[in-house]
């Protein structure tokens, strides 16, 4: 009997290490099986595809035309003058070839354009791998707490038990009456309410957390692994945070410069059409009847071409250009802005709750001295079971606030480290 539970332990063990993860390994997971990632990687193709469109007009243009046509008409041949007769068929064929060698700057800035969206596919990509860590954090540790918070009211409800037994060993011995009785297995029920309740969050978030990081729910569910605890390298994070803002280095920032970039090559590419274009143009052609009996056809010089009115479409264009980039303008600096509040908010949180960490591990310390000293005040009659029972909440309640500052400081230290996420080396 004993080797049969001791291989049972064995399976159970097995099967909880197999489906237990870490926080990187969670993080690592999403970035190859989510699909936001995936369709992602295809907008950066997208928008990679874009810049080399932006620059195929300065490549050279070339052309292959041909045509066949069979005529009819109801004019009468001429017997006297046949070459004057309509021919029955026309065939032609022809290359064009052209280079454009000026377009008033076009050329040049095509290829900042080109480089420009380059950019923007890598940064675009790596905010959104910065945005699924983030979400994969969260939801990690989210899982973390209702784990966390099940352990809570697993042992609220020993502890109930504990308190039912102690009510229905002082009933047998005529200390208390059955009032006590009833009221301790009320308490019991009603932990076992909010166990059931708290075990059925933490299945729920372990559906988003396996969700997330790109799994089916339907599959075996992947078990974050770690505790909830207090975090002691906060303060080295925000001087990077400091010197990343200072240096202009983050996602965000990177982003909206970017953005107004793209805008003031769109705003000069537009004021560059107003000059004229020149280009090199080559071109042969044949034609006739039959193509034993073509003539030949061939060019070659240059084009210049001005525009000189178009319903003032072009000034307009450049206006709606001109507005866009001054609307990226203000979005560049009011992005510096908003990081700046976020991480001073960031400051000023992590160390009101460093401060109210110190106390509610105080708050806990004595609600556990509490509780135990009324249980055996309990015991020996001194105090009722409701009084009892109102130990019991503080005690609970002191250890969910603890559990509950220690996920807002784990809050706070993953958005801290979102924002240092793909910084740019200077």
């Amino acid at each position: 009997m004993k080797n049969v539970l001791y291989f049972i332990t064995i399976i159970i063990n097995f099967v909880s290490v197999a489906y237990s993860i870490n926080c990187q390994e969670s993080i690592q997971f999403a970035l190859k099986q989510s699909d936001s990632i995936q369709m992602a990687e295809e907008t950066s193709q997208t928008i990679r595809e874009s810049g080399k469109q932006a620059i195929a007009f300065i490549y050279p243009q070339a052309n292959l035309l041909g045509n066949y046509f069979e005529k009819d008409t109801n004019k009468k041949d001429n017997p006297l003058f046949p070459f004057l007769n309509q021919p029955d068929r026309e065939v032609s064929a022809g290359f064009q070839v052209s280079q454009l060698i000026f377009a008033g700057g076009r050329i040049w800035m095509s290829k900042a354009l080109k480089d420009n969206l380059v950019e923007q596919a890598e940064c675009q990509l790596n905010a959104t791998k910065k945005d699924l860590a983030m979400q994969v954090k969260l939801s990690f540790y989210g899982a973390l707490y209702q784990s966390a918070a099940v352990e809570i009211f697993q042992d609220r409800l020993a502890q109930r038990k504990a308190e039912l037994e102690d009510a229905l060993d002082l009933r047998n011995v005529g200390v208390v009456t059955s009032l006590d009785v009833r009221q301790a297995q009320l308490s019991l029920n009603q932990s076992k309410d909010e166990l059931n309740a708290a075990q059925a969050k933490y299945q729920d978030e372990l559906i988003d957390f396996n969700t997330i990081i790109g799994r089916s729910g339907q599959d075996e569910l992947f078990i974050p692994e770690g505790t909830l605890s207090d975090i002691d390298n906060m303060t080295g994070l925000l001087d990077q945070l400091d010197e990343a803002l200072s240096n202009r280095r983050m996602i965000p920032i990177q982003i909206a410069r970017l953005s107004t970039e793209n805008a003031r090559i769109q705003y000069q590419f537009e004021k560059a059409k107003q000059f004229p274009e020149l280009s090199l143009v080559a071109q042969a052609q044949k034609a006739g009847d039959d193509f034993n009996n073509c003539f030949n056809y061939y060019q070659v010089g240059a084009q210049i071409q001005y525009p000189l009115f178009d319903g003032f479409l072009i000034r307009s264009q450049i206006s709606e250009k001109q507005s866009t980039f001054r609307n990226r303008q203000a979005n560049e600096r009011q992005t510096l802005k908003k990081l700046a509040g976020q991480i001073r908010s960031i400051q000023i949180n992590y160390e009101s709750i460093s401060k109210r960490i110190d106390l509610q591990k105080q708050a806990v310390t004595l609600s556990k001295d509490n509780y135990e000293d009324a249980r055996g005040q309990y015991r020996a009659g001194a105090i009722t079971m409701t009084q009892l029972g109102e130990f019991n909440l503080s005690y609970a309640e002191s250890r969910f606030g603890l559990l509950g500052i220690y996920f807002l400081q784990r809050k706070l230290y993953i958005e801290a480290v979102s924002l240092l996420e793909y910084v740019t080396v200077q």
